[in-house]
């Protein structure tokens, strides 16, 4: 790719939370959007994957091509301090290749939730990802603000309309109000509507 997300950004003292306007895009999206997800539900609920903004996007956001979220990672198997496990978690290896070549050393493993809004680069420039530094899930919602990256920095609160991994292809899962930040200050921020992948 989070608790009562209008919570905080008040008590951060950032913009007033424009309560009404989220309410009426929550309550037309899932208007359309499969019902009956429990409490029980959530609470089990797996929204790990990559989230994309849905047309149409924010002028200011066109540049962003998903977001990533997960609740577990890769990791050497418990007790394992040799320097195998380390060597197959190279960052161009994807996680599913590297669990598949290496079962006898490498699993995933529950973490706190984490993840980056990722930029849209040709093949030949570096990636760019903010990585979240706050981020929450809770209830149905979702909440995160990233690092800066040359000034530049990205929060969200929002309301999944299902959970994820249920969604079928191409339905709005996510909803909420996304901003872009330079230097602290506000240079772009509207209501976003997401998709959703469970990626590799």
């Amino acid at each position: 790719m989070v608790v009562v997300a209008v919570s905080v950004f008040a008590c951060r003292g950032g913009r007033p939370a424009q309560v009404g306007t989220h309410a009426a895009l929550v309550e037309s999206s899932q208007a359309s959007a499969p019902q009956g997800t429990s409490r029980a539900d959530w609470d089990s609920a797996n929204v790990s994957g990559f989230y994309y903004l849905q047309d149409p996007t924010p002028p200011w956001a066109a540049d962003i091509e998903f977001f990533q979220v997960s609740s577990t990672d890769l990791a050497p198997l418990a007790g394992d301090t040799s320097s195998a496990g380390a060597r197959v978690l190279h960052p161009s290896s994807a996680d599913s290749e590297a669990l598949a070549a290496h079962p006898d050393i490498l699993q995933f493993q529950a973490t706190p939730l984490w993840g980056f809004v990722h930029l849209k680069t040709s093949p030949d420039i570096m990636p760019i990802n903010f990585e979240m530094v706050k981020s929450r899930v809770a209830a149905g919602t979702l909440t995160f603000s990233t690092e800066a990256v040359s000034g530049v920095s990205y929060d969200f609160e929002g309301t999944f309309l299902e959970v994820p991994e249920n969604a079928r292809y191409g339905d709005t899962v996510l909803v909420g109000h996304l901003r872009k930040l330079r230097e602290g200050r506000v240079i772009g921020e509207g209501q976003v509507k997401l998709t959703y992948s469970r990626g590799e």
